[in-house]
C-alpha cells in the first residue's frame, strides 16, 4: 500500500487496493507469496466472476496485476504468477435516456430543428 501511496495514488485507489488484495488473501486461503500461483489467481477471478460484476472482476485482475508485478519488482518473486493469464476489458452498452427524458431535451430548447425552430 505504502508502494500506491508514495505514487501519488488518491488514497480511494489506495483503499480499493488494500480491499481487493485482503479479499484474495481470505477467499485464496494463500498465506506467503509462493502459494500465489497462476491455478489460485485463475481459481479466485473465476469465483469473483460468478457474483460481481465483470467491471468489477476486472478491477480485481487489474489490482492483482499490479501486486505481482510489483513483488516481482521489489525481489519478493522471481517469476511474475499471472505471466500469461490475460482478461479483456468489459464493455458496456451506453445508457440511453428514456423517451420522456428526451421530451424534456427537447422542450428546454424550443429553436431546434425538430421543433421546427430553422
Amino acid at each position: 500500500m505504502l508502494s500506491r501511496q508514495v505514487g501519488n495514488r488518491s488514497s480511494r485507489t489506495v483503499e480499493m487496493y488494500e480491499a481487493n488484495l485482503g479479499r484474495f488473501q481470505r477467499d485464496s486461503g494463500a498465506q506467503t507469496l509462493a502459494e500465489c500461483d497462476a491455478l489460485t489467481i485463475q481459481r479466485h477471478l473465476s469465483a469473483l466472476g460468478t457474483h460481481l460484476r465483470p467491471i468489477s472482476t476486472y478491477q480485481h485482475f487489474v489490482c492483482l496485476r499490479a501486486f505481482f508485478t510489483w513483488c516481482v519488482e521489489a525481489g519478493l518473486l522471481s517469476t511474475h504468477p499471472m505471466r500469461g493469464l490475460t482478461m479483456t476489458t468489459p464493455k458496456t452498452l451506453p445508457r440511453v435516456p428514456d423517451d420522456d427524458a428526451v421530451r424534456h431535451l427537447l422542450a428546454a430548447c424550443p429553436d431546434t430543428f425538430a421543433r421546427g425552430g430553422c
